[in-house]
C-alpha cells in the first residue's frame, strides 16, 4: 500500500507541471476523488515543484432527478478540500442542435451519448482551464467493475467462503435505489452464470484471449492469476483503449488536455505485480487504492461501495427532454430511409423505453445505440465540409 501511495503521489506531482490552470473532472467516485485529493495534498505541502498554482478547480456534471447524479458525493470532496468547484447541469436540449457537430468532431459511435462529456470539457475551457487531471484507468487496473471482479472467484478456488465474499463485494457495488438498474439473482445463481459465461468465453470466443497471451507469453500470463488476466484484457484490449480514445476526443474537441496519473507506467506495472487479494478485499473493490488515498479524502468517499459511473441518464432523457426530438426523428423520412439502422428495431426499442414505467438503464443504452448511427451519418458522413464550425 505504501509503495502504491508513493508512486501515485509522484505520478500526480509530475502531471501538475503546467503553464496553464489545472482542473479535474470530478464525479464523486473513488478515482477522480483520489486524484484531486492527492493534488490538494501535494499543493498544501508545497511539494508540487513547477506546478501551476491555479489547480483548485473541480468540474462536476450534474443530472438532477436522475439515479446517476452523484453531485452530492462530489460536493463532499470539494467541501472537504475547500476548493473552487463548477457544477454543470447537463441539459441535453442545449446540445441537440450541436449533436451532428459532436459526431463530426469525435468521428465515432459509442453505447452512450457524447452530450455530458462534451458539455463538461466545454465548461472547463470556458472557465480558462486547458489541462485536467482525471482518474481514468483505476477501474481497469485495480478491479473497479463487477464484470471483472467476479473473475476472482476462480482465484478463490475451492474456498467457498472467499468465493461468496467476492460475490458479496460485487453485489454491494450495484446501485439499489432505482428500478432502472437490473435486479440481481441469487448469489449461487450468479456464480453458476459466471462459470457458464467463462466456459463459453474460453472455448468459443477466445480470439482476443489468445492474442493477449501471445503479447506477453504463456509463462507470464499464467503467473497473473485469473483476476489479473481479466484486468489485463480490460486494460490492453477492450475497455480502457475505448475509454482513452473517447475521452481524448471529447476533451481535445474542446481544446482541453487530459492527464491521467493512474496511467503512469509505474502504476500499470505495479498493478499487474500484486495479487488479487490486494485489489478485492474485505468487501471492497480497488482495496489498495482506498487504503492508500483514504487519508487524503472524506471517509464517506474512500469507503463508498456503490458505483454508478459517468454516463448519460438515457431513461430519464428519453422519457423527458429528448422524447419529442427522438419521436420527431423517427417520424422523419431521412431516418426511415437510413441504411445504417434497423428502423423497425430502433423504433420499437425507443418507444418501449418511453412508454415503459420500469424501463432499465441497459434498455435505454440499447435504444440509443440503435438510433445513433443515423445521427453519426448526418454529422460525419454527410457533414458539409465547406462550413467551418
Amino acid at each position: 500500500m505504501q509503495q502504491f501511495r508513493e508512486i501515485f503521489i509522484d505520478a500526480c506531482k509530475i502531471r501538475m507541471r503546467s503553464d496553464v490552470p489545472i482542473g479535474t473532472a470530478l464525479s464523486g467516485g473513488l478515482d477522480s476523488s483520489a486524484t484531486i485529493s492527492t493534488v490538494a495534498y501535494l499543493a498544501n505541502k508545497g511539494e508540487a515543484f513547477k506546478a501551476n498554482q491555479s489547480w483548485q478547480h473541480a468540474f462536476v456534471a450534474v443530472f438532477p432527478g436522475t439515479p446517476i447524479d452523484e453531485s452530492k458525493y462530489a460536493k463532499m470532496v470539494t467541501d472537504h478540500l475547500g476548493i473552487k468547484s463548477t457544477f454543470i447541469e447537463i441539459d441535453p436540449l442545449k446540445s441537440i442542435s450541436a449533436l451532428d457537430n459532436y459526431f463530426y468532431l469525435i468521428e465515432d459511435l459509442y453505447i452512450t451519448s457524447p452530450i455530458p462529456f462534451m458539455q463538461t470539457y466545454a465548461a472547463m475551457k470556458e472557465s480558462g482551464v486547458s489541462v485536467t487531471l482525471d482518474g481514468h484507468g483505476a477501474d481497469e487496473l485495480f478491479s473497479g467493475y463487477s464484470f471483472d471482479t467476479i473473475s476472482a472467484i476462480k482465484d478463490a478456488g475451492i474456498n467457498i467462503r472467499e468465493a461468496y465474499d467476492i460475490v458479496d463485494t460485487v453485489f454491494s457495488s450495484y446501485p439499489k435505489d432505482s428500478s432502472q438498474f437490473r435486479k440481481l439473482p441469487s448469489k449461487l445463481r450468479y456464480i453458476i452464470d459466471f462459470y457458464l459465461r467463462d466456459f463459453y468465453y474460453q472455448n468459443f470466443r477466445n480470439r482476443g484471449f489468445k492474442s493477449v497471451v501471445t503479447d506477453i507469453g504463456h509463462h507470464e500470463w499464467n503467473k497473473l492469476g485469473n483476476l489479473n488476466q481479466r484486468l489485463y484484457e480490460s486494460t490492453h484490449k477492450t475497455v480502457l483503449p475505448t475509454l482513452l480514445r473517447n475521452y481524448d476526443r471529447y476533451s481535445m474537441a474542446n481544446g482541453v488536455e487530459i492527464r491521467m496519473p493512474f496511467m503512469d507506467y509505474r502504476i500499470v506495472s505495479f498493478a499487474f505485480s500484486i495479487p488479487w487479494k490486494s485489489k478485492v478485499r474485505n468487501g471492497y473493490m480497488k482495496a489498495i487504492v482506498r487504503d492508500a488515498v483514504a487519508p487524503f479524502m472524506p471517509t464517506e468517499i474512500a469507503w463508498r461501495k456503490s458505483k454508478v459511473g459517468f454516463n448519460s441518464p438515457m431513461v430519464d432523457w428519453l422519457k423527458g427532454p429528448l422524447k419529442t426530438h427522438f419521436l420527431d426523428t423517427l417520424a422523419s423520412n431521412d431516418c426511415k430511409q437510413c441504411d445504417l439502422i434497423d428502423y423497425e428495431k430502433a423504433y420499437k426499442s425507443i418507444t418501449n423505453v418511453i412508454s415503459n414505467p420500469n424501463a432499465k438503464f441497459t434498455e435505454a443504452e440499447t435504444a440509443w445505440s440503435l438510433l445513433s448511427p443515423y445521427f453519426w451519418e448526418k454529422g460525419f458522413v454527410k457533414h458539409d465540409y465547406s462550413i467551418q464550425k
